[in-house]
């Protein structure tokens, strides 16, 4: 345990040490994520090593409507010319239309109802920029959260399935900084 917590150690004094010093941008493009949205991705990074990323996206038919919305608070633990590490809270509302059983007077029907799930998670990322400067350049990026929350929506429908789960989860995305 010594060990595992010395190497922590180290790795993040070597990450504190190999930070560079970054006017603020901003970044556009687009997500897909477990637990913070996806969709569209907007995301503002401060002079300070703080970012802060906003997704969402919706699909909406007649009988039908998924979406997906998320913020991320990251913190730079590295940030050298064309690339970056962080750590990562986000938190996500997800929703989608799921058939569900009714009882009435004996009977059983269906109807289609609105569940939300409503996520949080902790993790980390990285992204690599396609030229010189992070800045200037798309990125591509990936995040990985070890452990993260998901809370269903409960309802009270005869055969419902209202757990709550805790797993793992990712994020691809791809940013224009500018």
């Amino acid at each position: 345990m010594k060990k595992i917590s010395f190497s922590l150690m180290l790795m993040f004094l070597f990450c504190y040490n190999v930070y560079g010093n970054q006017d603020s941008y901003q970044s556009l493009g687009v997500a897909l994520s477990s637990y913070s949205g996806s969709g569209l991705s907007y995301r503002y990074h401060f002079e300070n090593r703080w970012a802060l990323q906003l997704t969402g996206g919706a699909i909406v038919g007649d009988e039908e409507k998924y979406y997906a919305t998320g913020l991320e608070l990251q913190s730079d633990l590295t940030s050298i010319k064309d690339k970056r590490m962080y750590l990562i809270l986000s938190f996500g509302w997800y929703g989608e239309t799921e058939e569900v059983f009714t009882n009435g007077g004996g009977m059983y029907g269906r109807e289609e109802v609105d569940i939300n799930y409503y996520k949080v998670a902790i993790g980390f990322g990285g992204e690599l920029a396609f030229g010189n400067s992070l800045v200037d350049n798309l990125s591509l990026g990936l995040a990985i959260f070890p452990i993260g929350l998901s809370v269903k929506e409960k309802h009270s429908y005869p055969e419902y399935d209202d757990t709550n789960s805790v797993s793992f989860g990712a994020s691809l995305f791809t940013h224009f900084n500018f």
